[in-house]
């Protein structure tokens, strides 16, 4: 099965918005934070930043913006099963901190342990050494809420 993404926030400066694509034809997923500066869209931070865009790589076209979302969470939410449902796509997170692939919350968090160590608590959730709800989690609800959605992603059944 295809999944069209919708395109009715399309936007792209370096291409026009191809609305005719299915996920069989694309080369990669990128998760893009983003901020506003004027008239100029700019990448943004895991922890700050105004909308996320979900983009699609396509063979010899640069990557575009195909959905604005207002959070990183659902971006992620939204990527991880077009991924699994098609497997030659390779997820990216593209935010100014890092750019890096991953396949699901716990290397998305092991991606993000690289610049913040911080997000070395999610492995030990999701070793079960730790519970999602532990303080040292709660810790970083005001600084960075993704991670404590990450713990509870990734937390043990």
């Amino acid at each position: 099965m295809d999944i069209a993404m919708p395109t009715e926030t399309a936007v792209s400066a370096d291409a026009p918005a191809r609305a005719d694509f299915t996920f069989k034809d694309c080369t990669c997923i990128a998760i893009r934070p983003t901020s506003e500066f004027g008239d100029r869209t700019l990448g943004a931070t895991i922890d700050d930043y105004e909308e996320v865009q979900l983009q699609i790589g396509l063979p010899d076209v640069p990557t575009q913006a195909h959905q604005k979302l207002s959070d990183l969470a659902a971006a992620v939410d939204q990527a991880l099963p077009i991924r699994a449902e098609h497997p030659h796509l390779r997820l990216r997170y593209n935010g100014e901190e890092i750019q890096a692939e991953f396949r699901d919350w716990r290397s998305f968090a092991r991606m993000c342990a690289e610049w913040d160590g911080g997000w070395d608590l999610i492995e030990r959730v999701a070793a079960g050494d730790l519970a999602y709800d532990d303080q040292q989690i709660l810790d970083y609800e005001e600084d960075c809420p993704l991670l404590v959605i990450a713990a509870q992603k990734v937390r043990p059944s």
